[in-house]
C-alpha cells in the first residue's frame, strides 16, 4: 500500500512539480535578463558618457582635420579586427555559454586555448600585411594619415586578443566584468593619454591619438586577462583540453562573415565618405554617428546578456522561455530607444556643438542615423537569435545581400546628396536587414524577436 500511495502521490504531484520548476526557472531566467540588462545598460550609459566626453576632448584637441584622419584610420582598423578575430569573438559567446551549461570542461578549456592562439596568429599576420600595404602607398597618402594607419594596424593583435577574452568572460555570464575594461577603462586611459600628451606640449595629431589608443588597449587587455582567469570554473582549470577544430572553425568562419557584414552595415558609410569626399567630412560624419549610437544602447545592453541565454535555452529546447525572454527584452528596448531618439532630435545641435562649431553641420546626419538606430531597435535581438541557434548561415546570406545594397546605396546617394546621402543609405539598409532577419527567424525558429 505504501508503494501504491507513493506512486499515486507522484502521479498527481508530478505535473505540479514540473510546472513549478518551469515557473521558477522562467522567473530566474527573466530575473537574470533584467539584472544583466539593467547592469549592462548602466555600464553602457556610463561608457557612453565617458566615450562622448573623451571624443569631445580629443576632437577639440586635434581639430576637425586631424580628428578626421584618426576616425578614418580607426575605422580601417575596425574592419581588419573582424578578420583578425576570425569570428571567434561571437563564437565565444555561443560555445563558452554552451559548454558551461553542459559542464563540458574539457571542450571549454580546449576552445579557449584554440580561439586565443588562432586569433593572435591571424591578427599578427594581418597587421604585418597591412603595414606593408601602407608603406607601398606612402607617397599617395598624407604623412599624418600614413603614421596613424601604421599605429592603428599595430594595435590590431592586442585588440583582437582583448575582444576574444572579453567575449569569453561574457560567455561565462560575467557580463559587467567583461564590459568594464573594454568600455570604461580603455576610453578613460585613451582620453587621459591624449590630454596629458598635449598638455606636455606635444602637437595634437592623429598619430598621437592612435598611440594613446594603443596604450589604452594594452591596459584593458591586462585587466580582462585577469578577470577571465578568475571567472574560469574550477572544473575547467584542471581539465585536459579537448579540441574540435573543424566544428569551431566552421562556425567561426560563418560568424566572421556575419560580423564583417554587420560592420559593413555599420561603418562603410564613414569609409566611403572619407574616400569619396574628404577625411574632414568623415570626421564630422563619425561624430554624428557616435551621437546617434545612443539609440542602440538599450539593444546592445540586452544583447550582452541575451546572447548566452539564447544559446543556453535553445540548446535545452526551452522554446517558450526563449520567446518570452525575446518579447520582454524587445519591449524594454523599444521604450528606451524611442526616448533616446526624441532626445537627440531635440538636443542634437547642442550635443554636436560640444565637439566644436564645425561639427554642428552634422545635425541632419544625426537625426537620420538615429532613425536608423530606432529601426534596428524595433527588430529586437534578431541577429543573436539567428547566430546563437545555429542559423548563422542564413544570417550571413541576409547580411551579404543587405551589405551589398548598403555599399551601392552609399555610392549613389553620396553622389546625389553628399554626407546626408550616406546616412540615408545606411538607414534604408538597416530597415531591409531587420525585416529580412525577422522573417527568417520566424520561418526557421518559430519565434519572434520584435516587441509585437
Amino acid at each position: 500500500m505504501a508503494s501504491a500511495h507513493v506512486h499515486t502521490t507522484r502521479g498527481w504531484h508530478g505535473p505540479l512539480v514540473r510546472l513549478a520548476k518551469r515557473f521558477v526557472r522562467s522567473e530566474s531566467v527573466t530575473a537574470l535578463l533584467a539584472r544583466g540588462a539593467t547592469g549592462t545598460l548602466a555600464i553602457k550609459v556610463a561608457s557612453a558618457a565617458i566615450a562622448f566626453g573623451v571624443q569631445v576632448l580629443v576632437a577639440r584637441l586635434l581639430g576637425a582635420g586631424s580628428y578626421g584622419a584618426y576616425a578614418y584610420a580607426i575605422t580601417w582598423q575596425s574592419f581588419l579586427l573582424i578578420f583578425g578575430t576570425i569570428g571567434f569573438e561571437t563564437a565565444s559567446l555561443r560555445f563558452v555559454a554552451e559548454y558551461v551549461g553542459r559542464r563540458q570542461w574539457t571542450l571549454l578549456r580546449g576552445f579557449l586555448r584554440y580561439s586565443q592562439r588562432t586569433t593572435l596568429q591571424t591578427s599578427v599576420l594581418l597587421a604585418l600585411l597591412a603595414c606593408v600595404v601602407i608603406w607601398a602607398l606612402r607617397n599617395r597618402l598624407a604623412t599624418e594619415l600614413t603614421s596613424a594607419l601604421v599605429i592603428a594596424f599595430l594595435i590590431l593583435p592586442p585588440n583582437a586578443l582583448l575582444q576574444i577574452r572579453s567575449y569569453s568572460v561574457q560567455g561565462l555570464k560575467r557580463v559587467l566584468a567583461a564590459q568594464i575594461p573594454r568600455d570604461i577603462v580603455r576610453p578613460l586611459f585613451f582620453g587621459s593619454g591624449v590630454w596629458l600628451a598635449v598638455s606636455l606640449g606635444h602637437p595634437g595629431t592623429a598619430p598621437l591619438a592612435m598611440t594613446a589608443n594603443l596604450v589604452a588597449v594594452l591596459c584593458a587587455l591586462g585587466i580582462t586577462t585577469l578577470l577571465l582567469h578568475r571567472a574560469m570554473p574550477a572544473g575547467c582549470r584542471d581539465a585536459t583540453p579537448e579540441y574540435r577544430h573543424k566544428e569551431w572553425l566552421s562556425v567561426a568562419r560563418v560568424l566572421l562573415l556575419v560580423s564583417g557584414l554587420n560592420l559593413v552595415l555599420a561603418r562603410i558609410d564613414v569609409l566611403m565618405v572619407g574616400s569619396m569626399i574628404s577625411t574632414r567630412d568623415a570626421g564630422i560624419y563619425s561624430v554624428s554617428s557616435l551621437a546617434a549610437s545612443f539609440v542602440g544602447f538599450g539593444l546592445s545592453s540586452v544583447n550582452a546578456i541575451a546572447a548566452p541565454l539564447i544559446a543556453d535555452l535553445h540548446s535545452q529546447g526551452h522554446r517558450r522561455e526563449l520567446q518570452r525572454i525575446l518579447l520582454l527584452a524587445a519591449r524594454g528596448v523599444l521604450v528606451f530607444s524611442v526616448l533616446c531618439t526624441i532626445a537627440l532630435a531635440l538636443g542634437g545641435r547642442y550635443a554636436l556643438g560640444l565637439f566644436g562649431p564645425e561639427f554642428t553641420s552634422g545635425y541632419y546626419i544625426l537625426v537620420i542615423l538615429a532613425g536608423g538606430g530606432l529601426i534596428n531597435a524595433l527588430g529586437g535581438s534578431v541577429g543573436f537569435l539567428m547566430t546563437m541557434t545555429g542559423h548563422q548561415t542564413v544570417a550571413a546570406k541576409v547580411l551579404l545581400v543587405t551589405a551589398v545594397l548598403n555599399v551601392v546605396l552609399n555610392a549613389v546617394f553620396i553622389q546625389l546628396w553628399g554626407v546626408t546621402g550616406a546616412a540615408i543609405a545606411t538607414a534604408v539598409a538597416t530597415l531591409v536587414w531587420n525585416a529580412s532577419m525577422n522573417y527568417y527567424a520566424w520561418k526557421h525558429l518559430g519565434v519572434r524577436a520584435t516587441a509585437i
